[in-house]
């Protein structure tokens, strides 16, 4: 007798390979899910974009914020030397800082004027004395480019106008923004425009003054 040529499947052997070939369908149909190097890349790449972004404004938003402070302040400041006019007929005296209380980048130059950036009770220490504030505001960064000063004039400094009294000049420098800079109360006065100040020029700073008469 003689054997058959074809070799005959074994039980279970056609069983397996439709199990296999079921297997590979359904890996076709779900293929593995992933990202490419290049599609982390642009992702990395997006992210710190958005993360640059919420940097920049986020400084914004403080840094008007400090504007804001430094406006509140000088109003606070300026409604407080005349608190103190009222009750003694004249605005506090300078109480100059001395260069030893001075120690800030850039140098701040001492002469007659006092500084925020003082080191000393020299900053608007009239008011302090008198009982209106143990802490008067401080520019919210002071420094040497950030700070408030202050100094009180007699009358006719200057070659300003001696029949309106003596006078207070007060500045506000380092403002951040060139949109919140308040205008001077100086620009719209027509009784002291020989004073040095002046001639001042900045984009970054307002300043205010008071007569006694």
């Amino acid at each position: 007798m003689q054997h058959s040529s074809n070799t005959r499947n074994t039980p279970g052997s056609g069983r397996r390979s439709a199990t296999r070939l079921e297997r590979r369908r359904t890996e076709n149909k779900h293929p593995v899910l992933g990202f490419t190097i290049v599609e982390l890349l642009i992702v990395i790449v997006v992210i710190g974009i958005l993360a640059a972004i919420t940097i920049v404004a986020y400084g914004g938003i403080q840094s008007r914020a400090r504007d804001v402070k430094r406006t509140d302040d000088a109003a606070k400041i300026m409604g407080t030397l005349e608190a103190y006019k009222v009750l003694n007929g004249k605005y506090p005296a300078t109480n100059a800082t001395p260069a030893s209380a001075i120690n800030t980048t850039p140098t701040l130059g001492a002469g007659s004027y006092s500084y925020s950036v003082a080191s000393d009770d020299t900053w608007l220490k009239g008011i302090v004395q008198a009982g209106f504030t143990s802490n008067p505001p401080r520019d919210p960064i002071n420094d040497g480019v950030h700070y408030y000063s202050y100094y009180r004039a007699n009358a006719g400094d200057y070659g300003c106008d001696p029949t309106f009294g003596a006078f207070y000049v007060l500045a506000m420098y380092g403002y951040e923004n060139t949109a919140d800079v308040p205008k001077s109360t100086f620009a719209a006065d027509k009784r002291c425009q020989t004073a040095p100040w002046s001639s001042w020029a900045g984009a970054n700073y307002t300043i205010y003054y008071g007569w006694e008469n």
